[in-house]
């Protein structure tokens, strides 16, 4: 009996050597299968040496004395379990029975496995590397060993049928340390559910659990829905495709990754989102559309493609976060993109740089809000991020307001068009670029400019009704950047806009107003280069000071447009008080480079009562 099974133990580890199957369990205890066709797994009689296989014994199937089949009448508790490649028989999940299998890994070369309606744990490795293996209909749970770095999964030949149960990718039992498991996919395989999870209870973001898809394959395809979540810890899922036919559910500590997450179902799709970050979010469906569920106002992903189909954002906010590199994180090259009110808000990822984030838009591309930030919260100033905005015609229309800002890192917009249609916000470390920026519209607009530098492609004024008005000054400092005013009206308030290239102002334009507050401020368009086209504007102005400061203000002069060549105009096309000021509009200030305001007075109104 012992020379038997030194026997079948010797032949054992060299057949798994040679195809690269397990590493040595001197630990375990080798049970084999010698049981008839047919009868149950708990009968110590069925195995060699005698005895049920317990959680610290290796159960396997060599074909040596028995190929016959197996059927699980008991919840099942093994080290490992292996069907060599001379076993012809089939193991059966029995029904109910559960399966747990440790550190000593599951590996499957010919035969059959037959999951069952049970849920199916291991928590070393699979490999499926011949024969046919399906899956239970409940959850077939991969956690992989107590090891930094380890395959967990690989899937180099036989047939994997899903069973329309779950595959699940969990964190190991391990107290510590940053975890990296590869799943190795020789081949497409095709799943029902797919989740990758991160639930090990132990410190909350000290460390981290990333899978990295690889092999020649290296792709699932998902027929149901695919879930990346993290109670504590975060989880990243690097390297090749996922294909979800289903829906998509983020959560928790998802932590993005490289994976490409491709939504191709031919029906309609959901995604849900509760928090973390998704990996690289792809559409080209051909039917069907990708909506939020129910719940859903927030959306936020890695990189994002829409190649057809299409696709409504979040009625919160759509992040792109871009991973830790220069690369394109965002691609609209076809179909249907419905912002659904919401924000489209592309932000520095965590990490340094300098790093170029392409943007490339092969139609105009209509958003409601647009936000371009840089939040993350080290090395002030530091690194760069710069967005470029590339294709044709690469541009975007801001159904209602844009901001550029950063607290921390400078933050360009380059190339371009952002055609916005309400305010505008420029703050922090915006450190400008090359973009173009279109007033449009008819509503109302407010620009503001709290710090930073504007983006330095021409800013055109061309409004179908409505006023732009400036909340604070505003600096267009670009080298030769230039102001077009084709329509609308420009209302200045009591703040300076600066021009440092050319101010064209053409028959469109409608009003400019300028508003003096006090003794020392009034509206003031200052230009570096020549303005062409005054006369084609009227003037409006108001004063916001009470009636008592007439004198104060009346000894005062206003320069209201400065300019470095003659203005070659002699006045505005129409000159309007607003309520009861009065003043001199005089265009010769300057050698006549410069328009000023003089004399503002407060005129008494009333009724004169004529008595004869």
């Amino acid at each position: 009996m012992k020379t038997l099974i030194q026997t079948r133990i010797g032949t054992l580890a060299l057949t798994l050597a040679l195809l690269g199957g397990l590493a040595p369990r001197a630990e375990a205890t080798d049970k084999y299968w010698t049981g008839a066709s047919g009868t149950g797994w708990n009968t110590g009689a069925n195995w060699l040496p005698s005895g049920v296989p317990g959680s610290s014994d290796v159960a396997i199937f060599d074909g040596g004395t028995s190929s016959a089949s197996c059927t699980m009448d008991a919840n099942v508790s093994v080290a490992g379990m292996v069907l060599t490649n001379a076993y012809a028989g089939t193991v059966n999940q029995g029904t109910g029975r559960t399966v747990t299998i440790g550190s000593s890994n599951f590996v499957q070369y010919a035969g059959t496995f037959a999951g069952g309606d049970a849920n199916i744990t291991i928590n070393g490795t699979f490999t499926l590397a011949g024969g046919a293996f399906t899956a239970p209909s409940g959850t077939l749970t991969v956690s992989g060993p107590n090891a930094s770095v380890a395959t967990i999964f690989t899937y180099g030949g036989g047939t994997f049928n899903h069973n329309n149960g779950t595959l699940k990718f969990d964190f190991p039992n391990s107290p510590g340390g940053d975890i990296a498991h590869t799943i190795s996919l020789a081949n497409t395989l095709t799943v029902n559910n797919l989740i990758f999870d991160s639930t090990y209870p132990g410190p909350q973001g000290v460390y981290t659990m990333t899978y990295s898809l690889s092999g020649s394959s290296a792709t699932f395809v998902v027929g149901s829905n695919f879930t990346m979540k993290a109670t504590i810890r975060p989880v990243t899922v690097n390297g090749g495709t996922i294909e979800v036919h289903g829906n998509v559910i983020g959560a928790g500590w998802a932590s993005g990754g490289s994976s490409v997450l491709l939504l191709d179902g031919s029906g309609d799709q959901q995604y849900t989102w509760s928090g973390g970050e998704l990996p690289y979010f792809a559409i080209n469906k051909t039917n069907g559309t990708v909506t939020p569920s129910t719940g859903t106002t927030a959306l936020r992903v890695r990189t994002f493609t829409l190649t057809q189909g299409a696709f409504t954002a979040p009625s919160g906010t759509l992040t792109v976060q871009g991973p830790y590199m220069s690369a394109t994180i965002f691609t609209y090259s076809s179909g249907t993109f419905n912002h659904n009110n919401g924000t489209l808000k592309f932000d520095y990822p965590t990490g340094f740089g300098p790093w170029t984030h392409t943007i490339s838009l092969a139609n105009t591309l209509t958003v409601n809000n647009l936000i371009f930030d840089s939040t993350f919260s080290d090395f002030q100033g530091t690194w760069s991020i710069t967005y470029s905005l590339s294709g044709s015609p690469a541009t975007f229309v801001v159904g209602s307001n844009f901001t550029m800002t950063a607290t921390v890192r400078p933050l360009k917009v380059n190339g371009g068009t952002i055609e916005v249609q309400k305010d505008i916000t420029i703050g922090g470390q915006a450190n400008g670029g090359s973009a173009t920026l279109n007033l449009t519209g008819g509503n109302n607009q407010t620009i503001t400019q709290t710090g930073g530098t504007v983006p330095a492609g021409t800013w055109t004024i061309n409004k179908s009704g409505g006023s732009a008005t400036l909340a604070t000054d505003l600096n267009l400092a670009g080298s030769g950047q230039q102001l077009v005013w084709t329509n609308g009206a420009l209302n200045l308030s009591s703040n300076t806009l600066t021009v440092a290239g050319a101010t064209t102002i053409y028959p469109g334009a409608t009003t400019l107003g300028v508003t003096v507050a006090d003794t020392n401020k009034a509206g003031r368009l200052m230009c570096n280069s020549a303005v062409s086209g005054l006369a084609n504007v009227g003037l409006e102005v108001s004063v916001t000071a009470a009636k008592e400061q007439s004198p104060q203000i009346q000894a005062q002069t206003y320069t209201i447009l400065s300019n470095n060549t003659s203005l070659g105009v002699t006045k505005f096309e129409s000159e309007t008080w607003v309520g009861n000021w009065r003043g001199t509009v005089d265009y010769s200030a300057n050698a006549g480079k410069s328009v000023t305001l003089s004399n503002v007075r407060f005129i008494e109104g009333g009724t004169v009562l004529m008595v004869q």
